[in-house]
């Protein structure tokens, strides 16, 4: 009979062990070179635990994004006076503020998945939910056809400003001033969309 191993973590918190050392890797330049063996080799984490928590490293970059979305539910909504562009910058900064400690890794995982869409499916789908969140928080629709719409222009929008995010200071002041001119510039196309309708589960 073969020796049952323990399964023990070597990390008290292995999810955050493996997002640590995804982060390293992409800050590093090292992110196509990764598997998910090498991810939990990093990480201290049994291949077997890492593969129960993601089966593969584009699950765990998606996890980047996926939990400063999740954090970002906890924060007060955007204030109702406020325009629709004005509130879904809110609620997009809101995300950015809680990726802040995590930038240059971010932007390593941009620059690898920028031309290979479907190895960086999981990312791109998580940088949408991240859109849709974000409209959603606003109150602005993102169901139905111009809800589609909305979210594949504000997910092209995040993915633009992704990148100067990554290159940005903690004040995130070229972040917001991106952000800021992005929505600017599709505030025009977008009000044709309907942009201040509210959304029923606002």
């Amino acid at each position: 009979m073969a020796r049952k191993r323990s399964g023990k973590s070597h990390s008290s918190d292995p999810r955050g062990a493996l997002l640590a050392a995804a982060l390293a890797a992409a800050e590093d330049g090292r992110w196509q070179a990764v598997t998910l063996r090498t991810l939990s080799e990093a990480a201290g984490v049994p291949f077997g635990q890492a593969y129960a928590l993601f089966q593969s490293p584009g699950d765990v970059a998606a996890a980047v994004l996926n939990d400063a979305v999740i954090a970002s539910m906890a924060e007060a909504l955007p204030d109702a006076s406020l325009s629709p562009k004005d509130r879904i910058f809110d609620a997009a900064m809101n995300v950015f503020d809680h990726l802040k400690d995590r930038r240059s890794g971010l932007g390593g995982l941009l620059a690898a998945y920028r031309w290979r869409p479907v190895a960086g499916a999981a990312f791109w789908r998580s940088l949408g939910r991240f859109a849709r969140v974000s409209l959603e928080r606003a109150g602005v629709g993102a169901d139905g056809a111009a809800g589609a719409a909305r979210i594949a222009a504000l997910t092209r929008t995040l993915a633009l400003v992704l990148a100067v995010f990554a290159e940005d200071d903690d004040g995130l002041s070229r972040t917001m001033a991106a952000l800021d001119t992005r929505l600017h510039e599709a505030e025009r196309w977008a009000k044709r969309l309907g942009w201040g309708r509210a959304s029923e589960a606002a």
